[in-house]
Parts: structure tokens; C-alpha cells; sequence
């Protein structure tokens, strides 16, 4: 299968699954969720809603950059200051294990709160079968 003849077969997939509903889109800015968030923008455009939680712990001025690379290709993004929530999960603690436990939670509370507020009815989510395997068996 060529390229643009999976790219076609995934718009009209993304637009026949939702319709003339909404969906959001969690976009952390990595090649998943970005070809996620591209492919769903182009099936149903502006409506979908795409959410960048801004946890803190990024490159400096790597949320804009997001944004503005997906303005680019207009689609508009909606960076979330989570920032003293991350924070707050993580502070105190030492163990890595700890840590990453900590920080899944928070973003877990932060997104599933966004997707609420967003009032949408699908959820695009850009992630490898290996990700979510791993996230349920306690690995990652």
C-alpha cells in the first residue's frame, strides 16, 4: 500500500467513526500523537479539539514550539499549564519508581479533566501497541 493511499484510507476511517461528533486529541508533540493529531485534523477539521498539557519538565519553550509548528499546518492547539499540579504529584519524592507512578497520575487527572471540559465524544490518542502494553502491565 503506497503512502498516500494509507493516509486517504485513515481520513475517511477518522470520519466515518465520528461523524458529525467532536474529538479531542492529546498531543504531547512526539511523532504518534502528531501524525494522530494530523491525520484526525484533516478527516474532521476544526472539530477537533487538540490538548498539549504543559507538565513543566519540558525543553524550555518546547509547548509554543508545538503550537506554533501545528499552527503551520492550521491546527490549533491548546496548551494546558498544568505545571503546579506535575509539581505538587512530584514533590518529595526520590524513587524513580515513585516518580513516574506520580507523574502518570497527575497527567491521567489533568487529561481526563480536559477531555471532560473539552465536551467531546472521541478521543484521538497516538500511541504503539507496545505503550499500552506495557502501561498495563505495570512495566512503564
Amino acid at each position: 500500500m503506497r503512502i498516500r493511499d494509507f493516509i486517504e484510507e485513515k481520513v475517511r476511517d477518522i470520519r466515518k467513526t465520528v461523524g458529525r461528533e467532536t474529538a479531542t486529541s492529546a498531543l504531547s508533540g512526539g511523532v504518534d500523537s502528531s501524525t494522530c493529531t494530523v491525520l484526525a485534523h484533516r478527516a474532521i477539521d476544526d472539530r477537533l479539539k487538540v490538548i498539549f498539557i504543559d507538565d513543566g519538565l519540558m525543553r524550555e519553550g518546547e509547548p509554543q514550539q508545538v503550537r506554533e509548528t501545528f499552527e503551520k499546518l492550521g491546527v490549533t492547539v491548546n496548551i494546558v499549564d498544568a505545571q503546579a499540579e506535575f509539581f505538587a504529584a512530584l514533590a518529595g519524592k526520590t524513587d524513580p519508581e515513585e516518580k513516574r507512578k506520580a507523574f502518570r497520575q497527575a497527567f491521567y487527572t489533568v487529561f481526563g479533566r480536559e477531555v471532560l471540559r473539552s465536551g467531546a465524544r472521541f478521543l484521538v490518542q497516538g500511541t504503539i501497541a507496545a505503550d499500552i502494553i506495557e502501561t498495563k502491565g505495570g512495566i512503564k
